[in-house]
C-alpha cells in the first residue's frame, strides 16, 4: 500500500510538471501616466513648461520622485505581483524619465525600453518596457503622422518569444479638444495610417501576431475605431470558426458593461483599449486568454471618496496638485503560449 501512494503521489507531480511545462503566459498592458515630465527645462519643448520648479505646478524633484514611486506600486501589482512582460506607455516626456523609472524603482523587473522623440506639440510621446529576459527586441521604429499642429508618433516594435513573433503597436491618438466631432478628422487620419502598416504585415503573413495598445480618445464603437481601423467588437463566447475581421477589440465587452479606464463628466469612457489580430485567435501557438482583458484599478490608484470615488487618482486635479498617479487607469491582457511539442 506505500508503495502504491508513492506512486499516485509521483504520478501527480509528473502531470502537474507537465502542465506546467506545456504553456506560459504573457501579460501586456498600457498606460497612460498623466504627464509624466522631469524637472528640466527644454528649450526644444514648449509643452514642459508648466512642469518646471518656477512654474504654478511646481514640478520640483520631490514631486517627480513621488510620481514615479506612485507609478511603479502598480506597475508591481499588475500580472500578479510580477509586473506586466510588455507595457506600452504615453504622455511620457522623454526617454530619460523612462528610464530613471526603470533603473530606479523597477531595476529587478530588468526592462528594456524603446522610445523615439516625436514633434507633437505638447511634447509628450508614447514608449515600450518589455522584460529583456523574456523578448529578444527585432526592430523597431516610430510611425509618422502628418496631420496639421502634429501629433505623437506610433510606436512600432517587432519582438521574438521562444518561436513566436510579436507586432506590437503604442499609440496615443489626438484629443477631443475642441469638440469630439470637430477632432475627429485628426483620430481618423491615425487610424488610417495604423490600419495601413497592419496591412502591410498581413499581406505578408494572414496569421501574423498583433497587438495594438494604446489611449485612442475614442471609444470602442467610434468610428475610428470600428470604421476605418476596423477593429471589431470582440467577445469569446460569440466567436466563430468564420471569422473575418483582422482586427478584434478585446476592451468592447468590459465597455459594454459601462466599465472604463477614464473618468469624464461623470461617466467612465473606455479611451485605452487592447486590440489583437486574428493570428492570436487561432488556437494555435500564441492565444489571447478569453477574457482576460481587464481595467486595473485597486486601493492605490482609485479615488476613494468625494465626487470622484472610484475614479482614478491623478496626479493633478482641476488644476491643483493632489499626489496621486494618472487621470487614466492601466489596462492589461494575458496571452498564453503553449509549447508545440506538449499537449495543451
Amino acid at each position: 500500500m506505500f508503495y502504491r501512494i508513492i506512486i499516485i503521489c509521483l504520478t501527480i507531480i509528473s502531470i502537474t510538471t507537465t502542465s506546467c511545462q506545456a504553456q506560459s503566459q504573457i501579460y501586456v498592458a498600457f498606460w497612460n501616466l498623466e504627464n509624466l515630465f522631469d524637472t528640466i527645462d527644454d528649450p526644444d519643448n514648449f509643452g514642459d513648461d508648466e512642469y518646471l520648479p518656477t512654474a504654478k505646478s511646481q514640478w520640483d524633484e520631490t514631486k517627480f520622485d513621488k510620481k514615479l514611486s506612485n507609478l511603479s506600486k502598480v506597475i508591481r501589482a499588475m500580472n500578479d505581483g510580477n509586473g506586466p512582460d510588455i507595457l506600452g506607455v504615453c504622455e511620457v516626456e522623454n526617454r530619460f524619465v523612462l528610464e530613471e523609472l526603470s533603473k530606479r524603482f523597477l531595476k529587478d523587473l530588468e526592462y528594456e525600453i524603446i522610445h523615439y522623440d516625436s514633434k507633437d506639440p505638447r511634447g509628450i510621446d508614447v514608449g515600450l518596457f518589455y522584460k529583456k529576459n523574456k523578448f529578444k527586441h527585432i526592430h523597431s521604429e516610430p510611425i509618422k503622422v502628418f496631420i496639421q499642429g502634429n501629433t505623437r508618433d506610433i510606436l512600432f516594435a517587432t519582438l521574438k518569444f521562444k518561436d513566436e513573433i510579436l507586432n506590437i503597436f503604442v499609440n496615443h491618438w489626438p484629443s477631443r479638444r475642441g469638440g469630439e466631432l470637430e477632432s475627429e478628422p485628426r483620430r481618423l487620419k491615425v487610424a488610417s495610417v495604423l490600419r495601413t502598416k497592419v496591412d502591410s504585415l498581413l499581406r505578408f503573413d494572414k496569421a501574423a501576431n498583433i497587438i495594438i495598445v494604446g489611449d485612442f480618445n475614442d471609444m470602442p464603437d467610434n468610428k475610428s475605431i470600428l470604421m476605418t481601423l476596423m477593429a471589431i467588437p470582440f467577445e469569446c463566447e460569440n466567436l466563430t470558426p468564420e471569422y473575418t475581421s483582422n482586427l478584434y477589440n478585446t476592451a468592447y465587452k468590459k465597455y459594454s458593461q459601462g466599465i472604463g479606464s477614464y473618468f469624464h463628466q461623470g461617466k467612465f469612457n473606455m479611451l485605452d483599449q487592447i486590440i489583437i489580430s486574428k493570428g492570436l485567435l487561432d488556437n494555435k501557438k500564441l492565444d489571447y486568454k478569453c477574457d482576460s482583458f481587464e481595467v486595473i484599478s485597486n486601493e492605490l490608484n482609485t479615488t476613494r471618496s468625494g465626487r470622484y470615488k472610484g475614479a482614478p487618482y491623478p496626479t493633478f486635479g482641476s488644476g491643483r496638485y493632489l499626489g496621486g498617479y494618472s487621470d487614466h487607469f492601466p489596462v492589461g491582457a494575458t496571452f498564453i503560449y503553449y509549447d508545440k511539442n506538449l499537449k495543451k
